[in-house]
């Protein structure tokens, strides 16, 4: 049976938690689900600095796991250029897959994250992955990451003027923390609400189903054995 890995790449258990209940409700027929995080690194992911010390647990971590395809749970998509070059098998970000849905499923989205320091890291992203001309606006909650599961009334009315002020037809849930969510959200919002989370797993299975792994071409190959010269 084929499996998919979905990474937490910070250290707080019951975020990890959270996905493993959310992941299970919606598992792809046929595919075994390991949900796991590092054990070393940040217990929250807001920031450059933050996401280089993830990415370093996270690339210890994957090299310890077998694994069909591997879903990176943060929505700055931390270290997924990385395994992507360590994993032969397809490596997605929660940023990326729930961004790209976005597109396909309206003409405007925008995008909900918990605090200021990351609206620079999606916009950025955004531009890379070529998703950002329907892209409205990246939003913060103003509220840290470990905080989120106790506030869903504060989340419902952000988000309500985001979309009031952005025009918006698609919220995107930019934090994994935001997953649990995504159905009553939808539910009051009336829109499409997209939890990269949910997304991504789908998307991993599709990819492994049709036999697709990352290009060892060139820029994700393998990383070259070093020797160090004296």
């Amino acid at each position: 049976m084929p499996k998919i890995a979905i990474i937490n790449p910070n250290t707080t258990v019951s975020m990890t938690n959270g996905l493993r209940v959310t992941v299970e409700r919606v598992a792809p027929p046929g595919f075994e689900l390991l949900v796991t995080q590092p054990n070393t690194g940040v217990a929250s992911i807001e920031g450059f600095s933050d996401g280089i010390k993830a990415s370093h647990a996270l690339i210890e971590l994957t090299n310890q796991i077998q694994a069909d395809g591997w879903l990176v749970a943060c929505a700055d998509d931390t270290g997924v250029d990385a395994l992507r070059e360590i994993c032969a098998g397809p490596v997605m970000g929660i940023g990326q897959a729930a961004m790209q849905a976005a597109t396909l499923l309206s003409a405007r989205y925008s995008i909900l994250t918990p605090m200021q320091r990351s609206v620079a890291i999606l916009e950025n992203n955004a531009r890379r992955y070529g998703l950002d001309a329907s892209l409205q606006g990246v939003h913060a909650l103003n509220l840290p990451v470990l905080a989120i599961e106790k506030n869903f009334d504060l989340i419902k009315q952000r988000a309500r003027q985001i979309l009031e002020k952005d025009n918006s037809e698609c919220l995107v849930l930019g934090c994994a923390g935001f997953t649990r969510f995504r159905k009553p959200l939808e539910d009051a919002l009336g829109i499409p609400v997209i939890d990269g989370v949910q997304v991504g797993v789908h998307w991993l299975a599709g990819l492994i189903n049709l036999g697709l792994k990352t290009s060892k071409h060139c820029t994700y190959n393998y990383p070259e054995q070093k020797t160090e010269v004296l």
